[in-house]
């Protein structure tokens, strides 16, 4: 893969008077996803270390890092606490090929100053394209009828199976942070109706994306297929219990891709146990993988996924892409377009 000649990068360095001294940190088979088709790039633009980091690497290399001012990460960065900072006094600026950056920020370095920015909308498109289509596939009750056509069960129009389908079906959405407001700019050309419940935005606001806001109840009871979105943070631990899927309309599917804590594992098993009507697809799950014996591989009405919704293969290849054009606009003392400060990493999953 090559950066078409509208997407590579020029002048990288133009608003600095020397290239910055860089290093990339990461497991070796996603810095060569992430990183590789733009290796000439970064060398053009920084003084590139030779020598790729990984996190574990980095306790007998600290003397590699003294004069890094830039880094180029993906996933397992190590965290940057006040022992890794000492050995990085030069450090300004972190450029994070992947998804959430809440693990290796610290205090230390956001007192440090140092700017962070992350792909992390990057890697949200995989995850609501996902969840778009499981929500579609579900509206047309695709989970229910694979299997009954396994059964010899073929008839679509019984009325003892109901379908949504796909006009005026009620879909909900718990949340609306990046991958839930990318959901709803995906489902905006499908003649449904959308509804948001999302406590953090003011019912203008949900209003302003295209959606009805509404108690989290509310969504329970009215919604045809289900999508969760959440953060999980302590308050939001758990938020869906058993009695949430019991309360549910006959022939819902709910569709989990942000994290599987979210969810009261056992508690929703007991009920899909009792509601066959009910489809649970989940790309998540409290333990991950679950255990061999787990209800989530038994019942036919769950349909897990291991945590494929994220970005895969040449999807992470667009995660360093977004990077490389920050570190242009950092180069040119830009803004960033993908930064993040201390307050919005506080609120990530």
């Amino acid at each position: 893969m090559h950066l078409s000649i509208s997407e590579t990068p020029s002048n990288l360095n133009r608003g600095l008077t020397r290239k910055p001294r860089a290093c990339v940190i990461g497991d070796p088979p996603m810095i060569d996803l992430a990183f590789g088709p733009y290796r000439k790039n970064l060398s053009e633009a920084c003084d590139l270390k030779p020598v790729e980091l990984t996190r574990a690497a980095i306790p007998s290399h600290l003397a590699l890092l003294g004069d890094i001012e830039v880094v180029f990460g993906t996933w397992s960065l190590p965290v940057f606490d006040e022992k890794l900072l000492m050995a990085m006094p030069r450090l300004k600026a972190i450029f994070y090929a992947a998804g959430s950056v809440k693990y290796f920020c610290t205090e230390a370095m956001w007192n440090r100053g140092i700017r962070v920015s992350a792909s992390t909308a990057a890697n949200a498109i995989p995850v609501a394209e996902y969840s778009v289509g499981a929500i579609l596939l579900s509206l047309k009750g695709f989970w229910r009828f694979a299997q009954k056509s396994r059964e010899g069960i073929s008839d679509p129009h019984n009325p003892a199976r109901p379908v949504a389908g796909g006009f005026g079906s009620v879909v909900g959405l718990i949340s609306l942070g990046t991958i839930g407001r990318k959901v709803l700019e995906l489902l905006a050309p499908y003649e449904l109706k959308l509804q948001v419940y999302d406590p953090t935005f003011t019912p203008d606001e949900i209003r302003s994306f295209g959606a009805k806001p509404v108690t989290l109840d509310e969504l329970i009871a009215t919604s045809d297929v289900i999508s969760l979105h959440a953060p999980l943070l302590p308050e939001t631990r758990h938020m869906l219990r058993g009695k949430h899927f019991a309360a549910m309309k006959p022939g819902v599917s709910f569709v989990n891709s942000a994290r599987g804590a979210l969810v009261h594992e056992a508690e929703m098993i007991e009920v899909l146990n009792k509601r066959p009507d009910l489809v649970a697809i989940l790309d998540v799950a409290e333990s991950e993988p679950p255990s061999p014996d787990s209800d989530l591989f038994r019942l036919p009405n769950v349909i897990y996924t291991p945590h494929i919704a994220g970005s895969m293969d040449r999807e992470i290849a667009r995660m360093g892409l977004w990077m490389l054009k920050d570190f242009t606009r950092y180069c040119e003392g830009r803004s960033l377009c993908n930064e993040y400060n201390r307050q919005q990493v506080k609120r990530m999953a």
